[in-house]
């Protein structure tokens, strides 16, 4: 799990332009978001399932975004902390998406 800073992982919707030596700052902003996914591209071929928060979101959506992905992944604890929250599959954020098995830590 990745927590992710909008400035330094160039998060559009909350960037705010660099206005200081702004040629050097994109080019870093941009190969910091560059690197995000290249890291996501490795992780995922050695199995790994990598999930990444934004240091805006609340703590209660980013661990949603921990148990949805448990649950995704079959983990029974996440499956039936998701049910008692009412949620069940009906509310479970998507991860078909995402490639690889992940590995969770029970």
């Amino acid at each position: 799990m990745f927590v992710q800073g909008c400035f330094w992982h160039a998060r559009p919707e909350h960037l705010h332009a660099p206005k200081h030596n702004a040629e050097w700052w994109w080019r870093k902003l941009d190969d910091n978001a560059r690197r995000d996914k290249e890291t996501d591209a490795r992780l995922v071929r050695l199995g790994w399932l990598p999930l990444r928060v934004w240091e805006h979101e609340a703590v209660e959506h980013a661990v949603r975004k921990v148990v949805e992905l448990l649950a995704y992944q079959g983990h029974q604890r996440a499956q039936r902390i998701r049910r008692a929250d009412g949620r069940g599959a009906e509310g479970a954020l998507d991860f078909r998406g995402q490639r690889g098995g992940g590995r969770s830590r029970s």
